[in-house]
């Protein structure tokens, strides 16, 4: 799709190419849904008219006529536009052909006829265009002030975001990719998770990259006859300047690390994953239930063999259904299970019994590769804490039964934020007694309550499940999913995940 550096040269191959000031005599349109479905009323209203000016707004090609008219042309996917001498061989793909009285032709060429040229009133047109972001050449609005206001806090994920036109308008997949790898951040990340250090860079990058394309005529990905082309017969070279859009596979050209490629809210996407990060962090909040211990497993037998003592055989997936829903969820289950042989209560209490007798004489496992996990941490010198729902007393004893009490300085319960159930305050109150932004922060969960709470706190959310597979939303809410921890240590030492003190 030609975005704002082709529809810039596409505007000023135009202005030059002697039509501006002209009178429409003649129209041809092949596809009537290119003027909005009614070829006749499109003809109608714009015959006569004289085109006064040629401008760009976003990735508009806007069209100033005389009597308080405009057209908005949008190229989308692969129209583009050719003056040509009335009388010379139409093209297979012409959808719109307007004429004007000095011999000459703006041809609207469309392979896919996504595109459209629509006419509006000045008032209706100015509506439509205020609509759209910054632009990014106006550098008296295209700020740090601006852009932070237009993204800073969001949850959505930077490039998606930065492809909305009411956010910077002009820019698209190709300018998008390389804008983040110029500034060095990763396409995934959340704006939330921005710092301004960052969203500074990004500011800096996006009329930088896009000058650079401008001055290049564009980008042409091909020789394909929905390729773009610009209406002067100037070719197109900023596709030899492209640093990671359409180079999966090949080595960055800043540090020789391979390209990804990745898709996001069904776009692909490109990125160096050495010169941009999935994560900037300057600490890291753990879960405690699962994430670290392996309380569950333990909880999970213990209410089968209580179960047991009344006759009742509950099956492991049953009791796993439990696993990663809220309380009332759970108990909901259980309740179901247990029928009206014996109470939830009764069942529950006697599970806690047993349960305490085996942490008495075994003690609680840790997850396999925490320990090395913590070892990184510390090597880093990145500060760590707790962040759980669980009730204080509770977290104090397990903490303590799975030998690592000692290694946490910071541990935030639910029972002190929030009733004991998973949110977002959780994790803003553990970051803020390492002195940091949640925001800033890695958090790691093994349950689905548990990762949209860190997700919604803005947090770098890492989903690592335990017992269960993670749902569809959960594997949304999360940044990334890992199977083991020892992945979390990889990622650290791969500089996928960066610390910053």
């Amino acid at each position: 799709m030609p975005e704002l550096p082709e529809v810039e040269n596409t505007v000023r191959d135009l202005q030059e190419a002697g039509i501006v000031g002209t009178r429409i005599v003649a129209t041809t349109i092949s596809w009537p849904r290119s003027v909005g479905g009614d070829a006749d009323a499109f003809s109608l209203r714009i015959r006569g008219l004289t085109l006064a000016a040629i401008k760009r707004r976003g990735k508009f090609v806007v069209l100033q006529f005389d009597d308080d008219i405009v057209g908005l042309l949008h190229l989308r996917m692969s129209g583009r536009l050719s003056v040509e001498p009335s009388g010379s061989n139409a093209g297979t793909h012409d959808r719109v052909t307007l004429g004007f009285a000095t011999g000459l032709e703006l041809r609207f060429h469309d392979p896919r006829k996504f595109g459209r040229l629509l006419l509006y009133s000045v008032a209706e047109a100015e509506q439509i265009l205020e609509r759209l972001g910054v632009e990014p050449f106006n550098s008296a609005e295209f700020t740090l002030e601006t852009i932070a206001h237009r993204i800073s806090g969001r949850r959505r994920r930077i490039k998606p975001l930065l492809l909305d036109q009411r956010v910077v308008a002009g820019l698209g997949n190709i300018y998008a990719d390389e804008s983040l790898w110029e500034a060095g951040i990763h396409p995934a990340r959340t704006a939330a998770s921005l710092r301004k250090s960052e969203i500074e860079a990004l500011v800096a990058a996006i009329p930088t990259v896009l000058g650079r394309a401008v001055a290049a005529g564009g980008t042409s990905l091909g020789a394909g006859h929905s390729n773009h082309r610009l209406p002067s017969g100037r070719s197109s070279e900023g596709w030899q300047g492209l640093h990671v859009y359409g180079r999966a596979g090949t080595v960055c050209t800043r540090c020789g690390a391979e390209i990804i490629r990745t898709v996001l809210s069904q776009r692909s996407a490109h990125y160096c994953p050495r010169c941009q990060p999935e994560a900037r962090i300057s600490g890291v909040l753990l879960d405690m239930d699962g994430t670290m211990v392996e309380t569950e497993r333990v909880l999970i037998r213990s209410f089968q063999q209580a179960a047991q003592e009344w006759g009742l055989r509950l099956a492991d997936e049953d009791l796993l259904a439990t696993i990663g829903k809220t309380a009332a969820a759970s108990r909901e289950i259980l309740c179901g299970l247990l029928g009206t042989l014996v109470s939830f209560e009764t069942c529950s209490k006697r599970a806690e019994q047993l349960a305490a007798e085996v942490i008495a004489q075994q003690g609680i496992a840790r997850r396999p590769g925490l320990d090395e996990f913590l070892d990184e941490l510390s090597r880093r010198s990145i500060p760590y804490a707790v962040a759980t729902s669980t009730h204080r007393q509770e977290a104090e004893y397990v903490l303590a039964q799975a030998g690592i009490r000692d290694k946490f300085n910071a541990i935030v319960c639910g029972d002190e934020v929030t009733n004991g159930k998973p949110a977002p305050e959780i994790y803003h109150r553990a970051a803020a007694q390492l002195g940091l932004e949640a925001r800033n922060c890695l958090a790691i969960e093994d349950s689905e309550p548990g990762i949209r709470a860190a997700s919604a706190a803005g947090a770098h959310a890492i989903l690592i499940p335990n017992l269960v597979q993670p749902t569809p939303t959960a594997r949304v809410a999360a940044a990334r999913v890992c199977i083991t921890i020892a992945e979390v240590t990889e990622l650290l030492r791969e500089g996928a995940i960066t610390f910053d003190a």
